[in-house]
């Protein structure tokens, strides 16, 4: 059973906090490989931005018609009213489509990594 000393007397298993662990560059680079490659990455990433993107426009839209004078707030009301329904669902276009990237990522390094 090995060594018995003061310090494991009568332990079976070993602590794990004791264990050091550490994370080199290729591990990062694996786990890249694993998610589709920098294309992957980009793609996730330039969906993100879109989204963003999107949001900001939202926002921006929404500042100009409240800046506006209530004549005018309820004449272009289909106007702005579009506009934001459009930049809603178009940011929900893109917000699924990150989790869809995401998910084949994750799908992709559980079949690799398992």
């Amino acid at each position: 059973m090995g060594r018995v000393t003061k310090k494991n007397d009568g332990k079976l298993t070993k602590n794990e906090n004791d264990e050091v662990v550490k994370v080199t560059f290729n591990s990062f680079r694996t786990v890249i490989k694993y998610a589709g490659g920098w294309t992957g990455i980009f793609c996730l990433q330039f969906f993100q931005m879109l989204t963003m993107l999107i949001s900001v426009l939202f926002d921006y839209t929404i500042g100009n018609w409240a800046k506006e004078s209530n004549q005018n707030q309820q004449s272009r009301l289909k106007q702005y009213g579009s506009l934001l329904i459009g930049c809603a669902f178009v940011q929900a276009l893109f917000c699924l489509a990150s989790l869809v990237a995401i998910f084949s990522m994750n799908v992709r390094l559980s079949k690799f990594i398992h």
